[in-house]
């Protein structure tokens, strides 16, 4: 057994003959030394741990291995210090001292094929910091309990070496590593079926569902900072976590197992997602197969879902991580070294190697192994929702019909699926990502859609018409986040009266850097309140009307505390915007003197946008009350009736003009605010939040007449 040597400031050396359960003759197997050259080990030999006012002290580590199990390339120092439990913290033991010694090696490239080295998973480059604390009474003298420590000393690689750990001892393991784990993941996949420019007349019936259940089995890898944990509360039990350290950033990658196979009916992934969303999914898959897809459609078809549901799980575990309280583990287990059988020490090798597959699903861990907590508990117990935008389904009324006439794309910011057809697909489609949507352009499109499926779904009189919810979507992904990108986030939760101002101002306190985020937000509408959106007891709204609500998002998005709050005197002044209608746009600038270049162009946008949207809205309902009036006119009349269809094409006309001029703010947060200011805030909404430093979700039922929209001024 080698020795390890100890050497203080004024060249003073002690020798500390390791015992047997120590890694350090595992790893280190001729020389450690461990220098302190600001310590002196003679002054501090006999006194108590208790006298000693040591924080931290730095300390030299040469490490010179003759064995191959640890390929260290360098020793890279670590420190010594005498610490008190934190309170919240249940890993040590309150009333205890504890002599914490740390020290970080750096590895290379295993020397040879079939080394410890190789199996247990280390990259070359990879930096661990091994850290040792050790138990004691306060009135331990500090030589003593120098040496328990190093004699002790565990690193946790194997889990022979956890065999040996002393119950008094918490060995801790720190590095940037991929931990991975395998969980079945609900996913409520849930139609969004809208029009498109391209507008039927009259629209066939749809062969749509609202979606349902898809469970999916995933493999998920976790790039971090992360420490493992490990203690003895008992001979045999042992305690054993990872957890991530809290405020780091983190990657995660998702892998699922599906595809579709031509020419056969086996249920893959494409016939389980037309399982829950098709009214006749046999239809729709026998369509797709017989149409003689070819592999490169087929593949872009599963490779389109695949990728979807891959990114989609990827945010709802990074929602689980960074919702995590600080302290949480990612998993803790207790692990009963008697009871555990040859799985059991291969689970338990493969745990400590950053593999926690075989233990994370509560339905097939090994016997011993008894899981006490998990971050991803909820990612199993909480069904996520999957969207699927069908973007020209009410052209064609099937979903194979709308795949096979368009394409199949995902959006990669938030894993929503689209279905578009050909039209709207050369709109959005991108060359960046595979089988991918681009963002920017796929948001407007989503919110013009909406505007004109509201529309024409209000015109619909059809009595077994599916009574299918639309979503008004907004969506975001920003690869920085300060603190002022995060606030103007939260503000759209405050503008739909989800988020008070302190609640916001509390989420945001002490935070510049909030990292890798997604902010995505929507609106469920049914008919009756697409309806209330144009039409008030059969009467078109006012374009007043409009106007307010139009203001009102404007005055609740741009704050008074925001850098453009300038913008704000046009939405909160009712004389000023008297005056500014009087006036027109080409004048607008002889009101604001004070306003010049961009800032008064700012203000200008502001006004044609929400009195362009005010108009559009107002004309829209003029033509679905006309349509109205006709129906009452003559109940029961055939709706192929040339009258009727008449007033239909002049509604659809309508519609391509508001799709035409849809300015691309509407897909912003002030279109979203704007419909529910609209509503009176009675649609369902909710908004999450997704990224390592902040991750919160809040929502409101709908309830039609009844929900209550934010204060102008909360």
């Amino acid at each position: 057994m080698p020795s390890v040597k100890l050497t203080d400031q004024l060249g003073v050396e002690v020798e500390v003959k390791p015992n047997s359960a120590s890694s350090f003759g595992r790893y280190l197997a001729d020389v450690a030394r461990f220098r302190f050259p600001t310590l002196d080990l003679s002054a501090l030999r006999d006194k108590s741990l208790a006298a000693i006012p040591l924080q931290s002290v730095a300390l030299e580590v040469q490490a010179l291995p003759t064995s191959a199990k640890l390929p260290i390339t360098a020793a890279l120092g670590g420190t010594l210090e005498i610490t008190s439990p934190q309170a919240d913290d249940d890993w040590f033991e309150q009333g205890s001292t504890y002599l914490s010694l740390g020290f970080t090696l750096a590895l290379g490239a295993a020397p040879s094929a079939g080394s410890e080295a190789v199996t247990w998973g280390v990259d070359p480059g990879v930096r661990l910091r091994f850290t040792n604390h050790r138990r004691f009474a306060g009135t331990t003298n500090f030589r003593d309990a120098l040496m328990d420590t190093l004699r002790d000393f565990v690193l946790p690689l194997s889990p022979a070496d956890l065999e040996g750990l002393s119950p008094d001892v918490l060995t801790v393991m720190e590095s940037s590593r991929t931990l991975e784990f395998a969980a079945e993941v609900n996913l409520l996949a849930a139609t969004n079926p809208l029009m498109t420019a391209s507008l039927p007349s009259p629209a066939p019936q749809l062969s749509v569902t609202a979606g349902g259940m898809i469970a999916v089995a995933a493999s998920f890898a976790i790039e971090s900072e992360h420490e493992l944990r490990a203690r003895k509360p008992g001979a045999n039990q042992l305690r054993l976590s990872w957890r991530r350290k809290i405020g780091s950033e983190f990657g995660v990658k998702v892998r699922t197992k599906a595809g579709i196979t031509a020419g056969t009916s086996s249920l893959d992934l494409v016939s389980t997602l037309l399982g829950v969303i098709s009214r006749n999914p046999s239809a729709d898959f026998e369509e797709l197969r017989a149409a003689g897809l070819g592999s490169n459609q087929i593949g872009a078809i599963s490779g389109a879902i695949q990728a979807a549901i891959e990114r989609r799980l990827e945010l709802a575990a990074t929602f689980a991580l960074g919702s995590a309280r600080a302290g949480d583990s990612i998993f803790e287990y207790q692990v009963d070294l008697a009871e555990l059988t040859e799985d059991g020490h291969k689970a338990l090798s493969e745990m400590l190697r950053g593999n926690v597959s075989a233990v994370s699903r509560p339905d097939s861990i090994p016997a011993g192994f008894r899981m006490l907590s998990s971050v991803f508990s909820r990612l199993r117990e909480t069904n996520h929702l999957f969207k699927v935008n069908l973007l020209g389904i009410y052209n064609v009324g099937s979903i194979s019909k709308l795949a096979l006439s368009g394409t199949v794309r995902y959006e990669p910011d938030t894993g929503d699926l689209v279905i578009a057809d050909s039209a709207t697909a050369s709109r959005i489609t991108t060359a960046a990502v595979n089988f991918g949507a681009d963002s920017q352009k796929l948001r407007r499109v989503l919110a013009e859609s909406f505007l004109i499926t509201a529309a024409y779904r209000s015109s619909q009189r059809q009595a077994d018409a599916p009574q299918l919810e639309i979503f008004h979507t907004y969506f975001e992904l920003h690869n920085g986040t300060n603190h002022q990108t995060m606030k103007d986030n939260l503000d759209i939760a405050q503008a739909l009266g989800l988020l008070s101002k302190a609640e916001k101002e509390d989420r945001l306190r002490g935070l510049d850097d909030f990292g890798r985020t997604v902010c995505y937000a929507d609106a469920r509408y049914d008919n009756k309140l697409a309806r209330a959106l144009f039409l008030a007891d059969g009467e078109p709204l006012a374009a007043e009307v409009y106007e307010k609500a139009g203001r009102e998002a404007l005055a609740l998005l741009v704050q008074e505390d925001d850098p453009d709050a300038y913008r704000r005197a046009p939405a909160l002044n009712d004389e000023l915007w008297r005056k500014m209608k009087s006036l027109g746009q080409p004048n607008l600038h002889t009101l604001f003197p004070q306003l010049q270049g961009p800032q008064l162009g700012a203000v200008i946008a502001d006004y044609s946008l929400i009195v362009g949207w005010a108009e559009a809205m107002r004309e829209t309902g003029e033509k679905l009350a006309r349509i109205d009036r006709f129906l009452r006119a003559n109940p029961g009349i055939d709706l192929k009736d040339v009258g009727f269809q008449a007033l239909r094409e002049d509604l659809t006309q309508e519609l391509k003009s508001v799709a035409a001029n849809t300015k691309k703010e509407f897909g912003d947060p002030w279109g979203l605010v704007a419909m529910d200011r609209v509503s009176g805030g009675a649609a369902a909404v909710r908004i999450q939040y997704t990224g390592p430093r902040l991750a919160f979700e809040v929502g409101r039922e709908g309830r039609f007449g009844t929900a209550r929209a934010a204060p102008l001024n909360p």
